[in-house]
């Protein structure tokens, strides 16, 4: 390289371990001559650079908000990708209902990683809860959608909470409440029923 001279090297790095995400990475270059004066000695340089960190969210919905016994509810998840950049990896999806009387249909459950159908996953179910290992990263800006089926066996009010996370990020958590009552009204809309028919006047 001679005197005045300009050496310019470009290269890719592929930031593979999830375990950096949100962390800093200090790179340093050395460079030295075989006829310099000393052959110990290396000039250097540093850089270091911040890699982004997704971060989910998640919705959870049912088709109503009321039922009656042996009624079948239908749920979504909904967990998104807020990064623009960063991929979450290995997504687990966790939903637990606050007590028995209902009963998650196994075989009602679907995946959906943007908008692709997603097979494989490990599913672990256990009556009113379970826990979806996706084996599945989410993309940036992506959804994951899950939806599923339960079956209410008795009156009560049923809270479930779905939780998502990832390998390189925090938990988050959705919940949602259903009632289920005789006449599959909540008891607001049994009253209105009830003043409704009193109002009624015959001539």
């Amino acid at each position: 390289l001679a005197k005045g001279e300009t050496m310019k090297i470009t290269y890719d790095v592929l930031f593979e371990s999830p375990d950096l995400s949100g962390q800093g990475v200090l790179n340093t270059a050395k460079a030295q001559a075989s006829n310099q004066k000393d052959p110990d000695k290396w000039v250097e340089d540093n850089n270091e650079v911040t890699l982004a960190k997704p971060k989910l969210a998640i919705k959870k919905s049912s088709n109503r908000v009321t039922f009656k016994p042996d009624e079948i509810g239908e749920y979504t998840i909904i967990v998104t990708n807020k990064s623009t950049t960063a991929t979450a990896k290995n997504v687990v999806v966790k939903d637990n209902f606050n007590k028995d009387g209902v009963k998650i249909q196994k075989s009602s459950i679907k995946i959906e990683n943007d908008g692709k159908v997603v097979k494989g996953a490990e599913i672990s179910c256990k009556g009113n809860s379970f826990v979806i290992k996706t084996k599945q990263d989410l993309a940036p800006n992506a959804d994951m959608v899950i939806t599923y089926k339960a079956k209410f066996s008795k009156k009560g009010t049923y809270k479930n909470t779905a939780v998502a996370t990832s390998d390189n990020t925090d938990p988050v958590k959705a919940k949602n409440t259903v009632k289920v009552t005789k006449s599959g009204v909540s008891p607001i809309q049994e009253k209105q029923m009830v003043t409704q028919k009193g109002d009624n006047t015959f001539v």
